[in-house]
């Protein structure tokens, strides 16, 4: 609009000058130099020049017009400007602040269980700064369930920490704070003095800690959350603004998540080195192989009894370490179990590292991997020489019992040279030998007279 009515003055102030009449000069009479001097005035000049006056004034017009409107221009321009470096600034500071909370994130989830607490002590520094606040700390529920703990803190120069004052605190005693954080997801308090009276209790336990302002962040939004991240003033109050904290909000999800890989990753470990320490504490010698046929691992009592190292067995197949006759049965017992799965107990013998042939009894049950395809196979190798040396030599004693019971039976009966045909043959049972006899020698011990001799001969 401002344009428009400073063209059309412009135009009008042209129209009017160029309708201006050329006037002849008025004079009047001198009596000092005798002759009339010119004698123009303003009102000459309207009445001569009344158009190129009017054009005049409508230029004068119209240029101060352009001029205010060249100014209101630039004045909007200069906001213009102003508002767009300001909103540039805020999205560069934002964009830092997003990879800074990020690159903070990723090094959270890439660090193991074992480096859990520097990398939650940086993460906590890493936001605190950013967030300009006093303290910036971790807080954990308790195994109880009924107590929380701080367990990790980071505190700006000249702040007093308040980490070992704040350990097994009553969940009773601050339940406002975990039901605002349970049901909005982010708790800002600009003034501790001014919490509603069911807090009253969480504002005295702020209070000991000279806490002004805090905001408070839950772990998990979508279960019960294990803990939360926090953020006190102490040096001043602030008026937090939730656009400046919700950001924080990927910095407590991934705390909460890596603390459950690291619970995850804990427990793990101790499983193993539980199962580790039975594996290796068990006498019996026990080993695995994958599908391959190839000896993967074993414990020590299986390094002892074979009189090798588990990593010199480990890659090699029956075939490598034992008699190729011995080592054809192992491996078709392997692929009858890895066809048809379950387990598998059969009696064979081995050659232990003193090189002795002993009588053992394999057990195996076969593996699979988490798609159920068969993996391998885990056996045990139980020594039972001794047990079955034991079994002969009782069945021994037993015959030779009932070969003694029954030589007096049938001396009654027989003639002296059955009578030893049968001690003779008894003998041959009990010993199993192949060649037997019986010869006495003459009292002049010149000659041996030949009684009986085996008939399996």
């Amino acid at each position: 609009g401002m344009k428009r009515i400073t063209v059309a003055l412009l135009l009008l102030g042209s129209l009017f000058a160029g309708c201006g009449e050329s006037h002849r000069l008025h004079v009047r009479a001198d009596p000092w130099i005798g002759y009339d001097a010119p004698r123009y005035t303003l009102a000459h000049i309207w009445r001569d020049h009344k158009p190129a006056v009017i054009g005049g004034i409508l230029a004068v017009l119209a240029i101060v017009a352009l001029g205010l409107l060249l100014a209101r221009r630039n004045r909007v321009l200069a906001q213009q400007s102003r508002v767009l470096a300001e909103t540039a600034a805020q999205q560069g500071a934002a964009k830092r602040l997003q990879g800074a909370i990020g690159e903070a994130a990723a090094k959270l989830m890439r660090a193991s269980a074992p480096e859990c607490d520097p990398a939650i002590n940086e993460l906590l520094r890493t936001a605190g700064e950013l967030l300009n606040a006093d303290r910036a700390y971790l807080f954990q529920v308790d195994a109880d369930g009924l107590h929380f703990s701080n367990t990790h803190e980071w505190c700006a120069r000249g702040v007093a920490p308040e980490l070992a004052s704040n350990q097994h605190v009553a969940i009773a005693d601050t339940r406002w704070w975990w039901d605002e954080l349970t049901n909005h997801g982010l708790v800002l308090v600009d003034d501790v003095d001014r919490l509603p009276e069911p807090a009253h209790e969480f504002r005295e336990l702020l209070r000991r800690q000279q806490v002004r302002s805090l905001c408070g962040l839950p772990l998990l939004r979508d279960r019960i959350s294990p803990g939360f991240i926090g953020f006190d003033m102490v040096r001043h109050g602030r008026r937090w603004r939730e656009d400046e904290v919700l950001p924080f909000q990927v910095v407590a999800t991934s705390l909460g998540h890596a603390l459950q890989r690291w619970q995850a990753e804990s427990e793990l470990a101790a499983s193993r080195n539980f199962l580790s320490t039975l594996f290796e504490s068990i006498p019996t010698p026990i080993f695995y192989k994958g599908v391959d046929g190839r000896y993967q691992g074993g414990n020590r009592s299986f390094e002892v009894f074979f009189g090798a190292d588990r990593s010199a067995l480990t890659g090699k197949t029956a075939a490598d370490i034992s008699p190729m006759a011995l080592a054809q049965v192992y491996m078709a017992q392997d692929q009858d179990l890895f066809d048809t799965g379950g387990t598998q107990r059969y009696e064979s013998q081995v050659r232990n590292a003193r090189g002795e042939l002993r009588d053992v009894i394999f057990h195996k049950a076969a593996f699979s991997d988490a798609q159920g395809v068969a993996a391998g196979l885990i056996g045990t190798v139980i020594d039972v020489t001794d047990t079955k040396q034991q079994q002969r030599l009782l069945v021994l004693r037993a015959r030779r019992d009932e070969a003694l019971l029954e030589l007096p039976k049938v001396a009654e009966r027989l003639e002296e040279t059955a009578f030893m045909q049968r001690g003779q043959e008894l003998a041959e049972d009990l010993t199993e030998s192949r060649i037997a006899f019986i010869h006495f020698i003459d009292e002049d011990a010149g000659t041996i007279e030949l009684i009986t001799w085996s008939r399996r001969t």
